[in-house]
């Protein structure tokens, strides 16, 4: 499956998003996840966390995390009181990357750090489908 994120001020595509499991595995954002689900169990036995984006109706992104991939987005796409304010306003949503992270910690700071991205380096992050060690030296934190 694979996602063209549009600039729509533009007319052009900015990056290009592609997603299996087998390239999850090779770009180390798989978090040792079951197959049929996005939950996965970190190495201390608490769940995984995850960082996602997510393109919005109107073109914009929007960052988050979770620690269930597939459930948050369907509360993103869904519109009900469990979305985000921004998603709800901007439909339809579609996810463009996920990274699994490994602890809330960690999530909540790339998370914090993603946002702080222009709206190119966002591009970069999600073109090139950075795994977890290639965002964490990306965004500068230390594990």
């Amino acid at each position: 499956m694979t996602f063209i994120i549009a600039n729509h001020r533009k007319g052009g595509h900015i990056g290009r998003w592609t997603s299996s499991p087998q390239q999850a595995a090779r770009d180390g954002n798989d978090c040792s996840a079951p197959r049929n689900t996005e939950t996965a169990i970190a190495k201390d036995g608490n769940k995984a966390w995850y960082v996602y984006i997510l393109c919005c109706g109107n073109g914009a992104l929007y960052t988050g995390v979770t620690t269930d991939v597939r459930r948050r987005l369907r509360e993103h796409q869904t519109n009900g009181r469990l979305a985000a304010r921004f998603t709800r306003a901007f439909p339809p949503v579609e996810l463009v990357y996920r990274c699994c992270v490994g602890d809330k910690k960690t999530a909540y700071q790339v998370e914090y750090r993603i946002k702080r991205l222009n709206r190119r380096q966002k591009a970069i992050v999600i073109a090139e489908n950075f795994s977890k060690t290639k965002l964490l030296e990306h965004l500068d934190i230390n594990q």
